[in-house]
């Protein structure tokens, strides 16, 4: 059972929207508001990587990524194997407009659905469209939309989702969002059967400082009536240290579910607790317990989940993933680490954790050892324009730089750690290093970046 788990775990890891659905339907193949806002953090901070990761393996699965000429991550496929081969089970392919946003997504699903998603975006980059089709003998077939609408802020307003039925679009949901500010305070959502009818509001409080301390859900019974209420309390690092669940009950808010934080004083989680209330007792009963542990750069090196045991009044360790990392080598010089990350970090508990260094292994759930592979960042950035050259290449003593105004010059070796960084030099000394190929990343002052490839002699 554990092996399957873990089979499963790495599929998962691939998803960018998460559903995974063998029977089709068009409402349940569109995205959520969180997967349009994952679509947006994938399309930022994808400027000045010197390395890209092609490839995470392990005996059993493997994924493979693969990159265009301006380094955006254009597949995603992971594989299975079955003793004898490796074959294809789910995937995704990217492309991108002219500013590096994701233009379509394609999603291969282990289920044989392929489906297609096209992104239209407004000029703060929001996306306010996403379109969906589906492969049908080889043709792409309409089936549904998702429209969105902003404030001046960049807040999202409402949220409308169409079915693309008999040559004409059907709205089906509406969701429409209230803001103070930048905080917001209500979102409630419409469905459409015979009309136009509510059907779930969510109501949010803050304290003074901008933190959440409340959620309420409320569903339509002819009005709205109490569902779900959840409370948030903060340490001193405005950090949430308990989430206490209440559910409806007689007309009074009774408390079900209880979670507890711990942080180090890096603000970096190291316990979260689980507690359940059984019904007519007033106590909480320990449930579940995980524990984080992190290297001196804060990447999480460690994740431990328990199970309690009642009869032993004792904490049962259910499994242990552990990271090892190369501090030399930053995660924001490389590419398509990000992506897996994100993708992987809420499959096994680690969503409130963020990456920091260069991921080298990874063992899941005590059995599974994944290796991350990774290349230099060399022929993809090799035209670096008519204002700048490097010479000679190769070079068994120094290179000279021409061109623009420089402000900074990193030099990396073939596996993208970082050997030294120089300010404003229009020449760089290579004569102390090994025989080989590095890398030059070139930063001007007008913020634009290159990279070249270079040979020591």
């Amino acid at each position: 059972m554990k092996k399957h788990l873990i089979i499963i775990t790495l599929m998962y890891c691939v998803s960018a929207v998460k559903a995974q659905h063998i029977s089709f339907s068009p409402e349940s193949q569109m995205s959520t508001i969180d997967d349009v806002r994952h679509i947006e953090q994938l399309n930022q901070n994808r400027d000045g990587y010197s390395i890209k990761l092609d490839s995470v393996t392990s005996e059993i699965t493997k994924i493979v990524l693969d990159y265009d000429n301006r380094l955006n991550c254009t597949q995603f496929f992971s594989y299975y194997n079955t003793g004898n081969e490796w074959l294809f089970d789910m995937g995704y392919e990217y492309a991108y407009d002219e500013l590096n946003r994701i233009a379509t997504m394609i999603d291969y699903r282990n289920s044989g659905t392929v489906i297609k998603a096209e992104y239209t975006y407004n000029e703060q980059s929001r996306i306010v469209e996403e379109l969906y089709s589906t492969l049908d003998d080889g043709a792409w077939v309409i089936y549904g939309k998702n429209v969105f609408e902003y404030d001046d802020l960049g807040n999202m307003l409402s949220s409308k989702s169409y079915t693309f039925e008999n040559d004409s679009w059907s709205e089906f949901k509406r969701i429409y969002f209230e803001y103070d500010g930048n905080l917001l305070i209500s979102q409630v959502q419409y469905n459409y059967t015979y009309s136009w009818e509510p059907y779930r509001l969510f109501e949010y409080a803050y304290d003074n400082n901008g933190l959440r301390i409340e959620q309420v859900e409320s569903h339509w019974f002819g009005g709205w009536d109490p569902w779900e209420k959840n409370k948030y309390y903060y340490n001193e690092q405005a950090l949430c240290s308990e989430q206490i669940a209440y559910g409806w009950y007689d007309n009074v808010w009774d408390s079900i579910r209880r979670h507890t934080f711990e942080y180090d004083i890096e603000g970096n989680l190291i316990c979260k607790t689980f507690f359940n209330r059984p019904v007519s007792s007033p106590d909480w009963v320990y449930s579940t317990k995980d524990e984080y542990f992190f290297d001196s750069n804060n990447n999480c090196i460690s994740h431990a989940s328990y199970s309690y045991d009642s009869s032993t009044n004792e904490w049962d360790l259910g499994y242990e993933d552990n990271m090892t990392f190369d501090l030399s080598t930053a995660a924001n010089d490389i590419a398509g680490i990000t992506l897996f990350w994100e993708e992987i970090k809420s499959d096994l508990g680690l969503k409130e954790t963020s990456l920091h260094n260069k991921l080298v292994n990874m063992s899941i759930m005590d059995e599974l050892i994944l290796d991350f592979h990774y290349s230099l960042y060399d022929a993809i950035n090799e035209q670096v324009g008519e204002n700048i050259t490097f010479w000679p290449n190769p070079t068994n003593e120094t290179i000279y730089i021409e061109g623009s105004e420089i402000h900074e010059i990193i030099l990396f070796d073939a596996l993208g750690h970082k050997l030294k960084q120089f300010a404003t030099n229009d020449e760089i000394n290579v004569g102390s290093l090994k025989v080989g190929q590095y890398l030059l990343r070139v930063t001007l002052k007008d913020g634009s970046v290159f990279t070249k490839k270079i040979v020591k002699e």
